[in-house]
């Protein structure tokens, strides 16, 4: 599993549909009204119906764990920020970016720059991932 500085990687689109909303706040048991109910998302300051924050994140870690497997899952942690809200029919991609690599007590420290972008240019999340390996 070697990685270099510098490496880019990015997920497929994946275009947000109120059926992934509605089995995600059926599973998770958030039915926040924001979700699910779009008159009252209309009426809402964010003006329509909004994606649960962690269904957009789960791109994020489904890359992080395609890429670095049961290393990101035991030994990785994750700062965020959600800049932006995803609504119905946004299309959305993660991208992970190695920004430094370095060797600490016979283990590697890979820094991540990480990022969900939709419909190809707005940030709706930013961070960084540290793993361990």
């Amino acid at each position: 599993m070697q990685k270099t500085v510098g490496e880019i990687y990015t997920s497929n689109n994946v275009l947000i549909e109120q059926i992934q909303i509605n089995q995600y706040a059926e599973a998770s048991g958030d039915d926040n009204p924001i979700h699910l109910d779009s008159e009252f998302a209309q009426n809402s300051n964010f003006g329509g119906i909004v994606a649960h924050g962690m269904l957009v994140l789960a791109q994020i870690s489904e890359l992080l764990t395609s890429i670095f497997g049961t290393n990101w899952i035991h030994n990785g942690h994750l700062d965020i920020r959600f800049r932006r809200p995803v609504y119905v029919k946004d299309s959305i991609q993660a991208i992970i970016e190695i920004t430094s690599i370095e060797s600490i007590n016979n283990k590697s420290e890979i820094n991540c720059k990480v990022s969900c972008i939709k419909n190809n240019d707005e940030s709706v999340i930013v961070g960084t991932a540290i793993i361990y390996i």
